[in-house]
């Protein structure tokens, strides 16, 4: 088992995968993200006060995930932004929009 916590009623191992964040003042790192399976592709909107991250591993398929950033980098108001199930017309949504 790697980097993982037994859950012993499934017996299989349950992996952790973070979204972190690195202070730029003083090299901090810290968890930001802590409840998705497989996060992937970080993407910021334009003026940086949303960042979009895509679910890899959801199910039953892909989420991508739009968390709002405070002045002090917070993330607040997690929703969904695009669900991979929904129309061709939603996945070409633009994350400027």
């Amino acid at each position: 088992m790697i980097s993982g916590v037994r859950d012993a009623h499934l017996g299989v191992a349950t992996l952790c995968f973070p979204v972190y964040w690195i202070a730029p003042e003083d090299g901090r790192l810290a968890q930001v993200i802590t409840d998705l399976a497989a996060p992937n592709g970080l993407a910021f909107s334009p003026d940086e006060k949303i960042l979009y991250v895509v679910e890899s591993r959801a199910m039953p398929h892909r989420l991508i995930w739009a968390h709002d950033v405070d002045a002090e980098s917070w993330l607040s108001n997690k929703r969904i932004a695009v669900d991979a199930s929904s129309t061709e017309r939603e996945h070409r949504r633009r994350s400027d929009e």
